[in-house]
C-alpha cells in the first residue's frame, strides 16, 4: 500500500488548483459561523477585506464598501472611510454546471467513478466537484479596489498587527476581494501517493455526510442545505488582491498589491532588494510594480 506523503493539505491544495485560473482556491469553502448573520447567510461578497488563514480559509475582517456603521462591519481601523463606488457586480449564476468537477491534469472521469492517474515517483493531485454547480461574481471595476488596497494597506497591516488587536497577520495575506464562486454543496479532495499507479475514489459523485477515505487522499465536504432561505455560501475560489508592504522600506509606506487573480501561490519569500517573491507572469508582475511604486 502506498504510503502518504506527509504534505499539508492546506498548502498543497491551492498551489495544485490555482492552475485552474478560476482565482485563489479555499480549502474551507464555509463562512465562520461567529460572524455576523448576514456574512454568513450570503458568504464572501465583493469588498470583503480578510487574511488567507493557515487552515485553508479566509478569515473575513470587514467590507470596505460599506460604513463603519455597518452591522457587518464589527471592527474597522481608525479613521476608516469607505470606499464609494458601484461595484457593477457580474453575476453568472450557473457558471459551474451541477455535478461539475474542477480538476488538474492526471484526474480521469469514467462512468465507475473518477480516478487518479498517477505518472511519477512523487505525485499530488487535487479535485473539487460541485453537485449543485457554483455561483460567478465578479467586480466589473477592480482596478478601483486595487488603487483603494494600495493606499491602505500600511494602515491595515498597522492595525491589525498593533498591540490593541495583535492578530499576527502575515505580510502578504491580507487579501481584498474583487470576485467569487460560491457553491450551496462541494466536496474537496487532495491526494499524495508515492508511487506510479492509477486508483480510484469510486463514489466521488455519490454524496455521503460521512468521510470517504482511499489510501493517500484526503477529503472535506459540505451538505446543501434545505431551508427556504438557504443561499450560496460556501466561498470555493476567491479572486482579488494580496496586499504586501515592503519590509524594508515599512516606515516609508511603500506597498505592493497582487492581483491574485490567476497566479500561483506566494511563498512568502523576499527578492534581495525587498520586494516579495510571487510567482505570476512577468508581464502582471511588471504592471503591478508600475502601477505601485512607480518605477518603470
Amino acid at each position: 500500500m502506498a504510503a502518504l506523503a506527509p504534505l499539508k493539505v492546506p498548502s498543497i491544495y491551492p498551489s495544485l488548483m490555482l492552475r485552474r485560473g478560476h482565482g485563489y482556491p479555499l480549502w474551507l469553502p464555509e463562512p465562520i459561523s461567529n460572524l455576523p448573520p448576514d456574512c454568513v447567510r450570503h458568504g464572501t461578497q465583493i469588498g470583503d477585506l480578510g487574511y488567507l488563514a493557515d487552515n485553508g480559509g479566509f478569515d473575513y475582517l470587514f467590507n470596505v464598501l460599506k460604513d463603519a456603521e455597518d452591522p457587518d462591519n464589527l471592527s474597522v481601523p481608525p479613521g476608516f472611510v469607505p470606499l464609494k463606488m458601484d461595484p457593477g457586480i457580474r453575476e453568472e449564476l450557473e457558471f459551474h454546471d451541477k455535478n461539475s468537477m474542477v480538476t488538474m491534469s492526471g484526474v480521469e472521469q469514467r462512468s465507475a467513478g473518477v480516478f487518479f492517474k498517477s505518472t511519477s515517483s512523487i505525485t499530488r493531485g487535487a479535485v473539487l466537484t460541485l453537485p449543485d454547480g457554483a455561483e460567478r461574481y465578479d467586480c466589473e471595476h477592480p482596478g478601483i479596489l486595487g488603487e483603494y488596497a494600495a493606499a491602505n494597506a500600511h494602515s491595515w497591516y498597522k492595525y491589525y498587527n498593533g498591540k490593541d488587536q495583535g492578530m499576527a497577520i502575515r505580510n502578504g495575506t491580507l487579501y481584498l476581494v474583487t470576485g467569487c464562486d460560491k457553491a450551496r454543496s462541494w466536496s474537496a479532495k487532495r491526494y499524495a501517493h508515492s508511487s506510479a499507479s492509477t486508483f480510484a475514489l469510486a463514489r466521488i459523485f455519490h454524496y455521503r455526510k460521512e468521510r470517504h477515505l482511499v489510501s493517500g487522499v484526503d477529503e472535506r465536504s459540505h451538505e446543501r442545505e434545505m431551508t427556504p432561505d438557504a443561499r450560496a455560501n460556501q466561498t470555493i475560489f476567491l479572486r482579488g488582491y494580496s496586499i504586501s508592504v515592503r519590509t524594508k522600506n515599512w516606515m516609508l509606506g511603500n506597498r505592493d498589491v497582487f492581483p491574485y487573480q490567476y497566479s500561483s501561490l506566494w511563498t512568502g519569500k523576499e527578492h534581495p532588494d525587498g520586494r516579495p517573491s510571487a510567482s505570476v507572469n512577468d508581464y502582471s508582475w511588471r504592471l503591478l510594480w508600475c502601477h505601485c511604486c512607480g518605477h518603470s
